[in-house]
This record gives structure tokens, sequence and C-alpha cells, in this order.
């Protein structure tokens, strides 16, 4: 966490400010996960905590999946969420529910869920 200092009866006292909590479901249980998990490596701990979790299921079901984690499993559901993703794969979701889903992207927790997506054969 970082911390910013404050004056409190003349001297300074150190805030703690909260980490940004965010939540990546991925539609693949493997590859997009990997690829999350590196670059979480890379951020800094004490700003941001990211929870990744691959799915092995389309769109409709990670989402179904995601929903059932958060608010179920006692690790996920007592984490105040800034930010909840789903990533999938464009090429094995019909483009008539994709853009369904980011039109009328679900609520999970209040939250709006943020949708991301890899292109076509994003592998090789």
């Amino acid at each position: 966490m970082t911390k910013e200092s404050i004056r409190i009866r003349g001297r300074k006292t150190a805030i703690k400010q909260p980490k940004t909590n965010i939540f990546i479901g991925c539609e693949g249980f493997e590859t997009e996960p990997n690829y999350f998990n590196e670059i979480k490596n890379l951020i800094n701990k004490d700003l941001v905590e990211v929870k990744i979790v691959g799915f092995g299921q389309g769109i409709h079901g990670a989402l179904i999946k995601c929903k059932r984690v958060i608010e179920n499993n006692p690790s996920y559901r007592f984490i105040t969420w800034d930010h909840i993703w789903i990533v999938c794969d464009k090429d094995k979701t019909s483009d008539e529910t994709f853009n369904d889903y980011i039109l009328q992207p679900p609520t999970i927790a209040g939250l709006t869920v943020e949708m991301a997506w890899s292109n076509p054969s994003f592998e090789l």
C-alpha cells in the first residue's frame, strides 16, 4: 500500500491507501491466465491486487462461473472489487453474442463486468 503523510497535532502520521482489487476471469483455462500471471508479476503488489481465474468455458459459462466464484467462494466474496473483467476469445464467440455482451455488459457484485477479448489466432 502506498503511504501518504498527514499532520495530526503537529506530527506527521503515515496513512495507507487501499489497494485496487481486480478480478480477471478468463474463458480459457491455461493460455489467458498464463499471460495475465506474467503481467501480474510486473505490477506493484503494494498498489494492486489481481486475482486471475481460468474457467475453461465459453463466454456465457465463464460469466456464470465468475459470478459463482465472486459471490460464493470465501476467498473472494469478502473482497471489495474495484474491477471485474472477463476475457474471451473472439474467434470462439459469435458476433451476435459478442455484441450483446459489449452493448449490455452483465453485472456481478454490483459492478459492471468489463469485457476484453483476444484477436483470432493471437497465439500464432
